[in-house]
């Protein structure tokens, strides 16, 4: 007891006389009030993390890595929480013959797959969730926002193969709205921090909404009609 009262006296005494700067002024901490620090004060730290600052609306992508996949060479990027793989795509075009029926994987491809930043959602239209008003806007005001090749996936893992960790778990993640809005790239949403604490690997989607996705209703409607509807 008396060894833990003398630590506890000692850091009181630190803490007292501890200086923000070399020319700055003396910490009041003896007090317990709360006091005002100048705003050009330099604050010392005890540990500090060395991985680049993250700028909220502007990412520091210049850490970049190229990994080989079954498919071809994917370039992606890391910041200071995990690497990161944005909207690879997992299936060809939803277009022409391919609308309205099951994706068909993507085909290799020659040269590199950029998955700096994040493409295109998939059709939708912004803050409706009317299926009346929906339906007719797709048809008549075409207003609707994205592109239908929208068959991306993300992927965020604190490693890659070669750096230590294998065979970590994987946590898919589908996004809501309802099945008419959404995307897998939510910023919000985004788990690097999750990812780089949880050794886990996370991957989220894009899926065809509303109409491209969901026009069939079983022996009714199947997919096969909904392909013969398309202009």
């Amino acid at each position: 007891m008396a060894v833990l009262k003398s630590i506890l006296l000692a850091l009181a005494a630190i803490l007292v006389t501890f200086q923000l700067s070399d020319a700055g002024p003396h910490l009041p901490m003896a007090t317990g009030n709360l006091e005002s620090i100048p705003c050009g004060a330099n604050l010392p730290v005890i540990c500090q993390n060395t991985a680049p600052r993250r700028r909220l609306l502007l990412e520091d992508t210049s850490r970049q890595i190229t990994v080989q996949t079954s498919v071809g060479n994917i370039l992606g990027w890391r910041n200071q929480n995990s690497f990161r793989f944005l909207c690879i795509s997992y299936g060809e075009a939803p277009v022409g013959e391919l609308g309205f029926g099951t994706p068909v994987a993507k085909a290799p491809f020659n040269g590199t797959w950029s998955a700096i930043n994040y493409k295109a959602i998939c059709p939708q239209l912004p803050g409706s969730t009317n299926f009346t008003t929906i339906s007719q806007t797709f048809v008549e005001n075409d207003r609707a926002k994205g592109q239908e090749d929208c068959l991306h996936l993300n992927v965020y893992t604190p490693s890659i193969k070669g750096t230590g960790e294998t065979g970590l778990p994987v946590m898919v993640h589908i996004h809501e709205g309802s099945y008419i809005s959404g995307s897998g790239g939510y910023v919000t949403l985004d788990p690097g921090n999750m990812v780089s604490r949880g050794g886990v690997v996370s991957v989220s989607i894009n899926y065809r909404l509303g109409l491209l996705g969901f026009m069939e209703n079983g022996p009714a409607w199947p997919r096969s009609s909904a392909r013969s509807c398309r202009r």
